[in-house]
């Protein structure tokens, strides 16, 4: 849970408050609320768990969906907002200034005005509406952050734990698989894309079909044809999170995860082509085919 002060955030969003038709916020925001929640009210000191939206001229830019948690604020109090814009140069925090007056529940679009110093940058040099949207999931005192944070730690501990006892499994299971294939015995077992792909399901989960712009948590061991492991995540103890469809992982990847669905395991023989191709890659040499041991996590945020 990554946890941001409404500091941090003043040092990323420097914008200027200006007045509005709509509803204000304690400093001048813009704001209209979208859901109106049931909660309690926000308190200085209190943790918010928040979902943030950041919108140019309409279109979604970045959201924490993407990372498949609610980003966690430390409640500030008007007198601290203030005082941290003073030494921004008066340019108060939006999301600070709008999330002290919500209630847990509440949806609420910000609208920030883009100055000439914002204009310098590149990303808003021609956008004419800047926009944010909070969505207030939970609030927490200190003492039950405090709690939260410590189941969390512990649960997390488990799970590396667990896949680093998985690693020496998961390894000899590849280096099997590898000289099988080497040897030509899974072909009748091998299912085949027109790209070049092919991969077998080890064993069916439960869970959703994954989509092509899916996010995904997955386990993964990586080899070459020969065995040799490059990378897998077993042994860090940690899934990668990764969205599908964004370029953010090798083609075979992009292409072989939607052909799942949640708690598969299932292996990847990924060609050159759809790999790193004639680029070598730390310890992949050019030209080389993969082996990716998967293991469907979790699917959706």
């Amino acid at each position: 849970m990554r946890v941001l002060s409404f500091l941090l955030f003043s040092a990323i969003l420097l914008f200027t408050a200006c007045g509005g038709k709509d509803n204000l916020s304690p400093n001048g925001y813009t704001f209209n609320k979208l859901v109106k929640g049931n909660g309690r009210k926000a308190a200085p000191g209190d943790y918010a768990f928040v979902h943030l939206y950041y919108y140019t001229d309409g279109t979604l830019v970045s959201s924490t969906r993407d990372r498949n948690e609610p980003t966690s604020i430390k409640v500030p109090s008007q007198e601290e907002i203030k005082a941290e814009g003073a030494k921004m140069g008066g340019n108060v925090n939006p999301v600070a200034d709008v999330l002290s007056i919500m209630s847990m529940g509440d949806s609420v679009e910000v609208f920030v005005p883009i100055d000439s110093s914002m204009r310098a940058s590149r990303q808003l040099a021609t956008v004419k509406e800047l926009k944010l949207v909070l969505v207030l999931e939970d609030l927490k005192n200190q003492q039950e952050y405090d709690d939260f944070m410590a189941e969390r730690r512990k649960a997390m501990n488990k799970d590396r734990e667990e896949a680093q006892a998985r690693e020496a499994v998961v390894a000899a299971q590849v280096s099997d698989l590898a000289a099988k294939y080497k040897a030509g015995e899974l072909k009748s077992q091998l299912k085949s894309t027109p790209s070049g792909l092919k991969y077998m399901v080890l064993e069916e989960g439960s869970g959703p079909e994954i989509e092509t712009n899916d996010q995904v948590k997955v386990h993964y061991y990586g080899a070459l044809t020969n065995g040799k492991m490059f990378d897998n995540s077993y042994g860090r103890g940690q899934a990668y999170d990764v969205k599908l469809g964004m370029g953010q992982v090798i083609q075979g990847w992009d292409e072989g995860i939607p052909l799942l669905k949640g708690g598969d395991k299932a292996v990847l023989f990924i060609p050159a082509s759809l790999a790193y191709g004639k680029q070598a890659n730390g310890e992949i040499p050019a030209d080389s085919e993969l082996i990716f041991y998967v293991e469907i996590v979790k699917v959706g945020i």
